[in-house]
C-alpha cells in the first residue's frame, strides 16, 4: 500500500489516520497556500488546514462524504456503518428507536 496516496487492498484513506484528521489530500503544487489562514510553507514540504468535506460522524466525530448515505446509521461514517453493523450481527449491540446503540445484555 501506498501510504501517502491512500492506495490499497480496502481503498481507505489511509493517511487520514496517521495524520489524525478527516481528510488528507496531497497536492503536486502548493498554489493554494497562500490564500489560507493556517499554513506552514518551508522549503520542501507545504501544510495546510481547512475544513474537511462532509458532515461529522455521530459516533467518532470525523467529517466524511459518507455520513447521510446508509439507510441504516445514517449519522455515521462508511468506518463507523460497517463497525456498528458487525456489532449488531454479532448481537453486541442493538439500536434503539431514537436511533442510537446500546450494547446487548
Amino acid at each position: 500500500m501506498n501510504l501517502f496516496t491512500g492506495k490499497g487492498s480496502n481503498n481507505v484513506d489511509k493517511s487520514r489516520y496517521l495524520f489524525l484528521a478527516s481528510q488528507v489530500e496531497l497536492l503536486d503544487a502548493p498554489k493554494f497556500l497562500g490564500e489560507l489562514k493556517y499554513q506552514f510553507q518551508p522549503a520542501t514540504l507545504g501544510v495546510m488546514v481547512v475544513k474537511a468535506n462532509g458532515e461529522k460522524c455521530d459516533r467518532c466525530w470525523n467529517y466524511s462524504t459518507y455520513v447521510g448515505q446508509s439507510e441504516k446509521h445514517a449519522l455515521l461514517c462508511d468506518r463507523c456503518d460497517s463497525i456498528i453493523e458487525n456489532l449488531i450481527t454479532q448481537g453486541q449491540v442493538s439500536q434503539t428507536e431514537d436511533g442510537s446503540y446500546k450494547p446487548t445484555s
